[in-house]
Formats: C-alpha cells, structure tokens, sequence
C-alpha cells in the first residue's frame, strides 16, 4: 500500500547494472525512491544478494552509483533492490526527481503533446521519465549538446523538456546514456516550459519506429483524438489579455479569436506569458471578463505575435453563442453563428 511506504517514490525509464560477485544483471528501473530501485529484468538475483548498483536519473547525464541489497524478487521478471547508503549527493538528485513526478501528478494534463499533430493519433502516449542527450549543430556550424528528460513517449516521438532554446525543424540526434541507442529526429514543436528556464519541445523521428522499444497499446480507442467537450467556432473576436508581472505590475495585449468554444479559444496575440500561467480575458464588443489559463504557446513570429490556447477556469457562457455538445464533429446551429456575428 502507498500509505505503508517508508519513502515517495515516482516512475523511472532507466538502464541498471547490478553487479555482484561475478555475476552482473542488466535490466530496466521502473521506479525509484531515496530507499532504492525496482528493476524489471530477467536475470533476477536472489533475495539478500548485496550489489552495487548503477543507473541514471533525469536529467544528469552521470550514473549514480550505490551499494544495495535485494530484498525482493520476481524469479525471471524483476528484483526490487534497497540502497545500502548513497552518497549526500546523489540523494539531493533522487529527491528532487521524485519530488518533480510527485508534482506532476498533481498538475492538471493540458494534453500538450496532442497539440502538435491535431486529429488521429499514429501511436498510444504512455508518460515515461527518461534521461537522453541531444546532440546538434547551430545555425554557425557548431556542436551542441545538452542534456533532457522525456515526458511523454510515444512509438514515433516524445515531449521532452531541456534547458537550450531549440527551434522547431531543428534536427536532433537522440541518444540514450548508457545504452548507446540513437537515432535522427526532428523538433516539431517548441515552447517555453512552465519551469523557469526550461523548453519544452515535440520530437518526431526521422525513419525510426519504436526507438524506444517499448510495447505501446493497442486499442483503437487509444490512437483516437480527445473528444471535445464543446463544438469549436471559427470566429474573429477582438479582445484583451492582461496578467500580472513578475513585479507586480499588470500588463495589457491585444489579441484576436481564431476559433472559440465553450471552454476557450484559440488566439492571435501581440504578446503572452508563458504556457501555464493565468490571464484575464475581456470580450471588447461587451467588456465581459474571464479568468483563463494558458494551455500551448507558439514561439512568435517575425511580427513578434504569438498563437495561444486558453481555457477558462469556470464554465459560463463567455461568447454568448450556443455551442452544441455532440463531441469533435458537431458544428454550431446556424442560429448561433447568426447570432455571434
């Protein structure tokens, strides 16, 4: 039970080598505590068997390595191992991961990733924590590098967050440490995370399927689109964002509708915080105001404007106009438009 555990503890995608003696056993963490590891592999070590173990956590591309005892173990399938001791150091990096995917549990799914290729989906998503390098040239010809943690996994791609400003069509080398698999991708999506100083990008790989080598589901239902809550309305609306600043102070976009529906709309606007944040949102043809958070942001263009999705906190009848409910095909009465125009 999760309540009986001595430590939180969050999934993890990670190589592990347990070596003991002569034998050493290779195998996949599936989550991690401060208090250790459990490991799915098939070369299984016997209970009480003392270890030293190495492995990787997000986003460091340094193993950690610690000595452990196995206190569990799944004859053929997994092992869960218990640290020993690790080192001062290395405890600050587990913790401060765990405590990263304890938070992400709570955060609302603003279903970023479905935002990159609207419509059907060529391959289930399973949420997967993963350390990887990327690897690049700038636009003068230089090697780059830089460390990264995966999101969200899927058999064609993956979100992923990293500390460099990577623009989209940028093409990556993906390599996973430790492993040594790599392989050719291409950023499709980029936009600030809602971590400070942190991107988050969509990668598409270019002529590999399940890098990962993963099993992905299956089932129809999960390659669908997210059915809409509301129909969606191509209208232009003008109205103002505003937020508050980092000091204090309020600042003021303009911006226009490209399509709305019941709960949000899709922007174009002079200028925005970041995905995330909370905004307020006034219609200017009746001055009604809604709060409303941030959900994708688009890097701007050369005119510095900036595509937005928000979604409002509460439902209410912001536009005015009557939205049928009859999921991602139903369109609006004729009514309705009539009337929104």
């Amino acid at each position: 039970m999760e309540s009986r555990r001595q430590h939180l503890r969050a999934p993890i995608l990670t190589q592990v080598e347990a070596e003991a003696q002569h034998l050493v056993s290779l195998g996949r963490a599936s989550n991690v505590s401060v208090g250790g590891l459990l490991v799915e592999t098939r070369e299984t070590l016997s209970p009480g068997t003392e270890v030293i173990v190495r492995f990787f956590v997000p986003p460091e591309p340094r193993p950690i390595e610690a000595a452990g005892r196995v206190v569990r173990s799944e004859p053929g399938k997994s092992m869960a191992i218990a640290f020993l001791g690790l080192a001062e150091s290395d405890q600050r990096r587990v913790v401060e991961y765990v405590r990263a995917g304890q938070a992400e549990k709570s955060a609302p799914d603003l279903n970023t990733f479905s935002l990159v290729r609207p419509g059907r989906r060529r391959s289930a998503r399973i949420a997967r924590r993963l350390a990887v390098m990327l690897s690049w040239q700038d636009t003068s010809g230089k090697p780059r590098q830089q460390a990264a943690e995966t999101k969200m996994l899927s058999r064609f791609g993956a979100l992923l967050t990293t500390y460099a400003p990577i623009e989209p069509g940028r093409v990556l080398r993906v390599s996973v440490p430790g492993i040594g698999s790599e392989a050719r991708s291409r950023v499709v999506y980029a936009t600030a995370a809602t971590l400070p100083g942190r991107t988050e990008l969509a990668i598409e790989f270019v002529g590999r399927e399940n890098f990962w080598g993963l099993p992905f589901p299956t089932d129809p239902a999960t390659l669908l689109p997210t059915r809409r809550r509301s129909a969606r309305l191509p209208h232009a609306l003008p109205v103002e964002l505003s937020w508050e600043a980092a000091t204090g102070a309020r600042c003021y976009a303009a911006a226009q509708t490209r399509d709305v529906s019941e709960h949000g709309a899709r922007l174009t606007a002079t200028s925005a915080p970041l995905a995330g944040r909370l905004v307020q949102l006034r219609l200017a043809q009746t001055g009604r105001e809604s709060p409303a958070r941030i959900v994708w942001k688009s890097p701007p263009d050369d005119h510095g404007r900036v595509q937005l999705a928000v979604e409002f906190l509460r439902a209410q009848d912001f536009w005015g106009i009557s939205f049928s409910s009859d999921g991602d095909y139903a369109q609006p009465t004729a009514s309705a438009v009539n009337k929104a125009a």
